[in-house]
């Protein structure tokens, strides 16, 4: 979905995902050390960042729907929780950012068009500071016919173990490749095929 339609989406009063963070983001808390400084790529409506702010980490919520990003202070401000919320693409983001101690993206790569998925990748990794994470969950096409509908659409999937072998040097803690849980959100009952992972760079 384009940027119009997140803002659009994310405009109501009420929080489109939810305010429950991603099970992803609960199973990569031992994974996190004091005073980490985490970067959320694709916040949405700022679940994921209430969340890991509430832990008393310090945010940087990134996300492209202006709608989302101010649903993202308003929160942040009425309970005080330490979270820097900006509106902009993740790959614009990118030029001007600093190292993290965690970066996570959740089930917002598939937007990054074709030929920049591997460049904000190798951005990811890059800007993670030894011994911080990275953790992903996005999309992936399990076969050739799924992969070139996506890239028809602009859209990446990953194919069958691309992103763990995106990340080979690392220490991956966790990573599976299997059907999400049954949504709605709009549209016909749906499952998604989804990569999620827990990388930490050595």
């Amino acid at each position: 979905m384009e940027k119009k339609g997140y803002d659009k989406l994310y405009s109501s009063n009420e929080f489109y995902w939810g305010m429950k963070p991603s099970p992803l983001i609960e199973k990569s808390l031992p994974y996190l050390k004091d005073n980490f400084k985490i970067l959320d790529l694709g916040s949405g409506e700022g679940r994921n960042s209430f969340f890991l702010a509430s832990k008393n980490y310090k945010i940087v919520a990134v996300d492209s729907s202006s709608s989302g990003i101010e649903k993202t202070k308003k929160v942040a401000k009425e309970n005080n929780l330490p979270i820097t919320a900006l509106a902009t693409s993740i790959q614009e983001y990118f030029f001007k950012s600093k190292e993290f101690d965690g970066i996570y993206a959740i089930n917002s790569l598939q937007f990054i068009p074709p030929e920049e998925n591997h460049t904000v990748i190798r951005k990811i990794q890059k800007n993670t500071k030894k011994g911080g994470i990275n953790v992903i969950s996005s999309f992936v096409a399990r076969t050739d016919v799924e992969k070139k509908k996506s890239l028809e659409r602009n859209r990446y999937k990953y194919s069958p173990s691309e992103l763990k072998d995106l990340y080979e040097g690392w220490k991956i803690v966790l990573y599976e490749e299997k059907f999400g849980k049954w949504e709605t959100h709009g549209l016909p009952k749906h499952r998604h095929y989804l990569v999620k992972m827990i990388a930490i760079k050595k």
